[in-house]
C-alpha cells in the first residue's frame, strides 16, 4: 500500500498530494520535506508560520536538477497548528489513515463523528471496519 508517492520518481506534470515539513520560506515560495520519503523540494507557495503542512493538487515540474512542486487551480495547503483540545468535543478527520490521529483525539476526550480519506486504499479498509454511527467519506479523484 503506498501512502504518498516517491516524487523523484514521478513524471513531470504529475499531480500529487504529501504531507510535508516547512524548512524554509521566502518570498513566494517554501522549502518542503516530504514526511513519509524525507524528499527535500521547493513549492511556489509562501508557507510562513507554518511548521507541517498537507498539500493536495501539487503538480511536480523539475527545473534543471531541482524539483518544484508548483500550484494548480485546484491546489490546496492545509496549515496544521496546534490546537486546544480542552474545548474540542467532536472532529471530523481529514486524511485518516488507519486512525492513529483520531485515537490521539479521543484519548483527549473528543469524540470523531466522521471520517474522510481520498486513497482508495484506506477508504476500502474504513468502509470495511466501520461502525454504524461513524460517517464515512470516500473521495477518489478521477
Amino acid at each position: 500500500m503506498e501512502l504518498e508517492p516517491d516524487i523523484r520518481l514521478l513524471d513531470d506534470g504529475t499531480t500529487v498530494d504529501l504531507v510535508a515539513d516547512v524548512a524554509i520560506t521566502g518570498p513566494g515560495y517554501s522549502v518542503v520535506t516530504a514526511v513519509i520519503h524525507k524528499n527535500s523540494v521547493l513549492v511556489d507557495l509562501n508557507l510562513a508560520d507554518s511548521r507541517r503542512v498537507t498539500l493536495f493538487g501539487v503538480k511536480k515540474l523539475t527545473v534543471g536538477s531541482q524539483v518544484w512542486l508548483t500550484r494548480t487551480p485546484s491546489t490546496l495547503a492545509l496549515r496544521h497548528q496546534a490546537k486546544e483540545f480542552s474545548k474540542m468535543s467532536t472532529v471530523t478527520e481529514v486524511c485518516s489513515g488507519t486512525s492513529a490521529v483520531s485515537q490521539g483525539y479521543e484519548a483527549c476526550g473528543a469524540k470523531m463523528v466522521s471520517y474522510n480519506e481520498l486513497n482508495p486504499k484506506f477508504a476500502a479498509w474504513w468502509k470495511n471496519r466501520a461502525k454504524s454511527s461513524l460517517r464515512v467519506m470516500c473521495h477518489v479523484r478521477k
